[in-house]
């Protein structure tokens, strides 16, 4: 992605999408230089500001500051999928920079997250989209499968991860199936009509 920048420095898209990469790997300086390019080459980009609302909330733990860049992406984009994401954040008490971590020593290390058998789609998301945090749409492979052997007995691994083909982030697929990337809700019925399919199984 660094690589295309320099080969077209004069893209608006390129420098979005390695925002978006940067911050996701907690490059925190890189990306802001990244959103700061992108918005000189094109100050009406809502994707960007989203973007920058995402750094200055997950990084700088700064919600005012987060809030003002949301306010203008979704003045620019009312539909922006990013701005969306920013909108969901938000919500939440904690940035990821003050997070605290827990031992998983107990739980294996690496191995694979499983989901019991508790109830119908208890800890297993029926929605059909996710989202990266670049505002890239994906479908969740092989979801029916997955959630009809959810419902059956036992347990179900999900195991692996999925790497978001505009910008590069990589998510473990454990978080994916359990919904903790999924589109909003508001934005079912646009991504309904766009693939035709329901947003949910």
């Amino acid at each position: 992605m660094k690589l295309a920048a320099s080969i077209n420095p004069r893209s608006a898209d390129v420098w979005e999408n390695l925002a978006g990469l940067l911050s996701d790997l907690g490059a925190v300086e890189e990306a802001k230089g990244a959103v700061d390019r992108c918005l000189t080459i094109d100050p009406s980009n809502a994707n960007v500001w989203a973007i920058r609302g995402l750094i200055r909330w997950r990084w700088d733990g700064d919600a005012s500051a987060a809030q003002a860049c949301l306010d203008k992406s979704l003045e620019l984009a009312p539909d922006s999928l990013a701005a969306a994401v920013l909108s969901q954040e938000l919500g939440d008490t904690t940035p990821l920079a003050t997070e605290s971590t827990t031992d998983s020593s107990d739980s294996g290390g690496n191995a694979p997250q499983t989901h019991p058998h508790e109830g119908e789609t208890d800890g297993f998301s029926r929605c059909r989209y996710w989202m990266c945090s670049c505002g890239g749409v994906f479908e969740k492979e092989d979801l029916e499968a997955k959630l009809a052997a959810f419902n059956g007995p036992g347990a179900v691994a999900i195991v692996g991860s999925r790497t978001c083909t505009n910008c590069g982030a990589t998510y473990e697929c454990s978080d994916i199936f359990a919904g903790k990337h999924d589109v909003p809700r508001q934005h079912w019925r646009q991504l309904e009509q766009q693939h035709g399919k329901p947003a949910t199984v």
